[in-house]
């Protein structure tokens, strides 16, 4: 994915939940797909890090962006949501 940003990013609190949107061929037809990568953004000292490890206390922020994503995904794609 180098070069390549993200479609679309939700943050709750340090974390962020970035959608990316890749083409692929499947049966000879180009297909879009979607894929979530989750993150926490810390700081260590002066410094800005990133980890995918997340404290109990994230959980729920974590919780929260995944929905975001899902929502966004769901409805980019036509297709309706359901809740747990």
């Amino acid at each position: 994915m180098t070069g390549q940003r993200p479609i679309k990013a939700f943050r709750v609190g340090g974390v962020r939940a970035a959608i990316w949107e890749n083409t692929v061929t499947r049966n000879g037809r180009e297909t879009v797909v979607h894929s979530v990568q989750i993150d926490r953004t810390y700081k260590d000292g002066e410094e800005w890090k990133q980890t995918n490890r997340f404290d109990v206390r994230d959980l729920p922020k974590v919780e929260l962006a995944a929905a975001k994503a899902f929502d966004f995904i769901c409805l980019k794609n036509g297709e309706q949501s359901e809740g747990p």
